[in-house]
């Protein structure tokens, strides 16, 4: 084995009003560009009808049975309703997303529900205060030798001065995005199952370990796709605590 690492979930995390605050002025902050790009690439009703409304109709048609007695009837519907809608599109969006606009407001409410984002932050931390398990092992596995920067009493790291990557060469940057969201995902939902555990529902003890399972299976079916050495990268559960490990052979 070269290395390998294993990192305990903290599941105290919660999500400070800095980090809050943070999210909702850099979200907002995406506002103008967002905006921007989208007018540009959407600047008339031509290139509405090019980008967004034959590609709509196309879409909901595959949606539609075809055994639907009143298909044809739905789709041409659907096509002449779209098509005539760009003035409207253009106008709710141009007011949506100015400044105070549905998509700031959207925002503001989404801050109160902002807490919530806890149980994504006790997987991955954040970069400027303390990165997460899933954060760190993801890393490693990419190549990164970051993680070592945030080494806490939750890790435990075998041989660390030897991290290396076990993935072929083009995929190392490219395999944080594609494990990392499984990897979380998994994470979470066990977390909301033990938590029902906890409250007395046992019967969520099979969603716990049925969320785990399901998530390993996927990390390891992607990363069968990229390795050029044996490796691992899994979740685990053990004595009412959750753990990420990752390794190379």
């Amino acid at each position: 084995m070269l290395w390998s690492y294993r990192g305990r979930i903290d599941r105290t995390v919660e999500v400070s009003p800095e980090v809050r605050d943070l999210w909702l002025d850099s979200a907002k902050a995406s506002r103008l560009d967002f905006r921007s790009r989208v007018l540009i690439a959407i600047p008339d009703e031509a290139s509405y009808l090019q980008f967004l409304a034959d590609p709509s109709s196309l879409r909901f048609a595959e949606f539609v049975n075809d055994e639907f007695i009143g298909a044809e009837v739905a789709e041409t519907k659907h096509r002449v309703k779209v098509r005539r809608a760009y003035e409207v599109w253009d106008s709710n969006f141009r007011s949506a997303s100015e400044e105070g606009g549905a998509w700031e407001q959207g925002l503001e409410r989404g801050k109160e529900r902002y807490p919530e984002a806890k149980y994504s932050l006790m997987c991955v931390g954040t970069l400027r205060e303390k990165p997460g398990p899933c954060w760190k092992a993801v890393y490693a596995l990419s190549g990164s030798k970051e993680p070592l920067r945030f080494v806490t009493a939750d890790d435990y790291w075998e041989n660390p001065t030897a991290i290396c990557s076990p993935f072929e060469l083009w995929a190392r940057r490219a395999s944080r995005s594609l494990l990392l969201p499984p990897l979380v995902l998994g994470a979470v939902l066990a977390i909301y199952a033990q938590e029902l555990v906890e409250m007395g529902e046992k019967e969520f003890e099979d969603w716990r370990d049925l969320a785990i399972s399901k998530a390993n299976e996927i990390l390891e079916s992607y990363i069968s796709k990229i390795k050029v050495r044996d490796c691992w990268l899994r979740l685990s559960f053990a004595d009412g605590d959750f753990y990420v490990e990752a390794g190379v052979i």
